[in-house]
Order: structure tokens, then sequence, then C-alpha cells
């Protein structure tokens, strides 16, 4: 016997698939551990693991484990599993000794700290400061020097690459003016064409 599919779903839906974890792995009677990578996150609390089981005629049975145990490690740099790196989560502790923020644990990604609109998540994405108001993404020039050029100007940050998109109407369609634009800190300039028929410009961190 194998098993066909090891896979772990909710416990209040047994039938939903989050994860499959393993596939065509031989059914033994020793015990047995599975290291695998979790690709979701609070999603809920309690899990079951499914095991699609073939015996030698290929039949199929569905089988669901509730005394299996699950052990979650966080990544080495991320000990509060929240998706910020450590690192980065200190230069919101160490901001102000005298706020709330005590420990990486005190840092929340759906928290806005310097109240720019943009969460903790958001900034790190982007690669903006998570401490500094006026430090968020947008486009922060747009100018037109002559006629039919446009300059679009962003904060950038490294390791990241941009999309610039162009639209003749809001509730049209858009087109991909260019792509693939390494980040060139602090800020990045494009230079375009600017046909009258622009009317909206969008940037996009890929």
């Amino acid at each position: 016997m194998q098993h066909k599919q090891i896979a772990l779903v909710p416990a209040s839906n047994p039938t939903q698939v989050l994860q499959v974890i393993a596939t065509d792995r031989p059914n033994t009677r020793s015990n047995e551990s599975i290291t695998f990578n979790l690709n979701f996150r609070g999603l809920y609390t309690n899990y079951y693991f499914r095991f699609l089981t073939s015996d030698l005629y290929d039949n199929v049975r569905t089988s669901v484990f509730t005394n299996v145990k699950l052990t979650i490690r966080p990544a080495a740099d991320d000990q509060d599993n929240d998706g910020l790196p450590d690192a980065w989560e200190m230069i919101l502790v160490n901001a102000d000794p005298n706020d709330g923020i005590q420990s990486i644990f005190d840092v929340h990604p759906e928290d806005d700290f310097d109240g720019d609109g943009f969460t903790e998540a958001e900034e790190y994405y982007a690669g903006t400061s998570p401490t500094d108001p006026t430090s968020y993404f947008r486009a922060q020039s747009i100018a037109s020097p002559m006629t039919g050029q446009l300059v679009i100007q962003w904060p950038s940050a490294t390791n990241r690459t941009y999309t610039l998109l162009r639209s003749t109407n809001l509730l049209g369609t858009w087109s991909t003016e260019a792509s693939g634009i390494h980040g060139t800190p602090p800020i990045n300039t494009f230079t375009t064409t600017a046909p009258d028929s622009i009317k909206a410009i969008r940037l996009l961190i890929e």
C-alpha cells in the first residue's frame, strides 16, 4: 500500500485541501516524520492530516487522522512567523523606547506605525521606511518638460522591480508601458512619450 496523497486540511472542513505535503509515499508501519514548508498562514486554528491510500489493486480510500503531531517551526529570520523579517521589525522596536513596542512580537503586519496610510507589511514589500510618514510608495512626481514627453519619479528600493501602466480612460483597460524596471534608490526616474490620449499612469511593484 502507498499514500497517494498526504494533505493538510482544516478540522472544520476535512474535504478542503489547504496544502498537499506529500504524494506517492510508501505506507509503513513505523513512525514517520515529514518536513515541509507551510504555504499559508492564519486561516484556521485546528488542522487534520488527510491520507488518500491505495491498495494493491489501486483502490483509493480516504482517511483523516487527528492524532498526528504537527510541529510548526518559524523561519530562522522570522521568529514570530508574521511574514516580516525580525531585523526589519527591530527598526520599529527601536524607533521609540517609550512606546508599547518592546519586541518583535509587538509588531503586527496590519499596523501603521508612522500613520502614512500604509501598513507595516506594505512598507516592507515596497522597501519604504515604516517610521517616516513621508516615505511611502507612490508616483512622487509627474512632469511634462516638453510636448510629447512625460517624466515620472517614485521612491524606490533595492531588490525591487517595477511595472508602469498607462490608460486613456480610468474606467477602461490598462496597457503596459514598461516592466522589469529595476530600483535605483532612493528615486527612480522614467521618461516616456506622452500623447494627449494618456489620462492615467499606474505604478506596480512586481
